[in-house]
């Protein structure tokens, strides 16, 4: 009996701790996900029936008692607003992204606020409130530098990330998190989900630096007239006479690059085929069905 009595004691230990882990996590809830974290209604009377928000923002009192662990895997990535570049963390268990209010500070001029408010439950437990949302269009240079996706964030006072991007994001963008090989997959395209940072980096922002990668990106929008190849090349690390390889080689294929839709005039040319093959044609490549209707549409 007492053998029974300890071992309800050691699994009541052991609830109990994981419960205060939950309670201490960095993430952010919505109410009707985790009712058990989340609070109904203001205690000031605020008015009947408004749904909060529970968030677990890392207060500065926190990184100094809880310092985070070195080894602990950690998925960031980058967005830009404007012209400045912050960390943000990739955070699953996010259900509605956030923004400190230090970056609404930097590049206010580049959001548009509105009132609304939310409660939310910070690492020590105790609840704190939220009063706006902020809308901005940022941009994932991993992925391009000019695709532009607007996204409303709550407003917190302070984050361990300046940005946290969570499910609502992913999903509205129809970003997929591909854990297995650590990788984000959009449109098609992959890239890993972090990068190895220098030895003392801190999660904050800086200006806005040109990848080091050097890409070409082909415009598909309306002939808006001669088509300026240098400018095209995006992040350099080209010497002089690769440079001057790359714009020949785009001003003989001028129409590809001009914008304007249609066939590409040429001598046609066959493929090769080995012997006994038999051709078949397809997509030149998947449309997500995020975009298939849109897509339909164009066509």
């Amino acid at each position: 009996m007492q053998e029974k009595i300890n071992q309800m004691a050691a699994s009541m230990e052991t609830m109990q701790k994981q419960h205060e882990e939950e309670l201490n996590a960095l993430r952010f809830y919505q109410g009707d996900e985790y009712n058990a974290m989340a609070y109904d209604k203001e205690e000031d009377g605020a008015e009947a029936g408004r749904k909060s928000s529970t968030m677990a923002p890392l207060l500065a009192k926190t990184r100094a008692e809880k310092p985070k662990r070195s080894d602990e895997p950690v998925m960031v990535t980058e967005v830009r607003i404007g012209d400045t570049t912050f960390s943000a963390l990739i955070d699953t268990g996010c259900s509605r992204s956030a923004i400190e209010q230090s970056v609404v500070d930097c590049v206010h001029e580049h959001l548009a606020l509105r009132k609304e408010e939310a409660t939310f439950k910070q690492a020590d437990k105790s609840t704190g409130r939220t009063t706006h949302v902020a809308t901005a269009a940022i941009n994932l240079p991993i992925f391009s530098t000019t695709r532009i996706c607007p996204h409303d964030f709550r407003v917190a006072a302070q984050l361990l990330y300046p940005v946290m991007l969570g499910k609502d994001f992913f999903a509205m963008q129809g970003i997929d998190l591909l854990f297995s090989s650590r990788e984000l997959e959009w449109d098609g395209l992959r890239v890993p989900m972090s990068k190895l940072r220098a030895p003392g980096w801190k999660p904050g922002l800086r200006p806005h630096e040109d990848d080091e990668s050097s890409r070409v990106e082909i415009s598909v929008s309306e002939d808006s007239g001669p088509v300026d190849f240098s400018m095209m090349i995006d992040g350099s690390k080209l010497s002089e006479n690769e440079l001057l390889l790359v714009i020949a080689l785009m001003k003989e294929f001028d129409d590809v690059a001009s914008g304007k839709l249609g066939k590409i005039k040429g001598d046609p040319y066959e493929l090769p085929l080995a012997p006994d093959a038999k051709p078949f044609t397809c997509r030149p490549f998947p449309v997500p069905q995020i975009r298939l209707a849109a897509t339909k549409n164009e066509i």
